[in-house]
């Protein structure tokens, strides 16, 4: 499909028409768009009018289709007309949030690369932490904390270190801390880093691999903490290390 948007100038360079063409000539549909002035270099859209067309002629003969009784005739989709516009009205902070569906390709700029859009955890029971190799029962009745790292990334060393730091306090506190290696690594490599590294957390590695990781427990960068309640029902998820004591907080009103 080939568009082609007309911007007009005069109007605060707002789009007044949107064609669509199945080829070069080919017309599918467009979209004639009305603008009105409402305040002096405030234009806003006024109606629209979409216009779809029938195949081509040489389209038809292409396809083997019989002949259309109106060729080339464009009919009216839909029409739509705004009677009021209201300036300055106050509107919640999550009108404008995008949720995309999952499986949806989105281009994250912070990385510079394409990433498909996971799931949420957020509000759901925290998943199966023995595949992992914990043993889940020193967890029960506590907040968990979890830490999705890789040890080759700076931000993952220094936020495990970080959490390091804090386990004996957010113990105090009834929050238990648990880090999981996100990335496939050898056993011994990983213990060996964390010997040197002083890492006093329990541990565990994933052993499917980043993009399980992805799928199942919607991880979407590293390093990415998820955090529970004392039900162990997900309270927050994908939060910079700084807004912990927030989010505990959070987590038990």
């Amino acid at each position: 499909m080939i568009y082609h948007w007309t911007v007009a100038a005069d109007r605060g360079y707002h789009v007044v028409k949107i064609e669509c063409f199945r080829t070069p000539g080919d017309k599918a549909y467009e979209t004639n768009i009305a603008l009105r002035e409402y305040e002096a270099g405030r234009w806003f859209v006024a109606g629209h009018e979409r216009l779809r067309y029938p195949l081509s002629k040489a389209v038809r003969e292409r396809l083997g289709l019989a002949a259309a009784e109106a060729e080339g005739e464009p009919r009216v989709e839909h029409r739509v007309r705004v009677t009021k516009v209201e300036f300055d009205i106050e509107v919640a902070d999550e009108t404008f949030v995008l949720e995309f569906p999952v499986g949806t390709r989105v281009w994250d700029d912070a990385i510079g690369d394409w990433v498909i859009q996971e799931g949420s955890l957020l509000n759901k029971p925290l998943g199966d932490l023995s595949e992992f190799g914990f043993d889940p029962t020193p967890l029960e009745g506590k907040r968990v904390l979890v830490c999705f790292f890789d040890m080759s990334q700076r931000p993952s060393r220094n936020g495990l270190a970080e959490l390091t730091g804090r386990s004996v306090d957010l113990a105090k506190q009834g929050v238990a801390v648990v880090a999981v290696h996100a990335s496939l690594v050898e056993e011994d490599a990983l213990r060996e880093w964390l010997e040197t590294s002083r890492i006093a957390l329990p541990v565990g590695k994933a052993e499917k691999g980043q993009e399980y990781l992805r799928s199942a427990w919607a991880v979407r960068s590293l390093p990415w903490l998820l955090l529970t309640d004392r039900q162990h029902i997900v309270r927050a998820e994908g939060f910079a290390a700084s807004e912990l004591d927030a989010k505990i907080t959070q987590a038990e009103q």
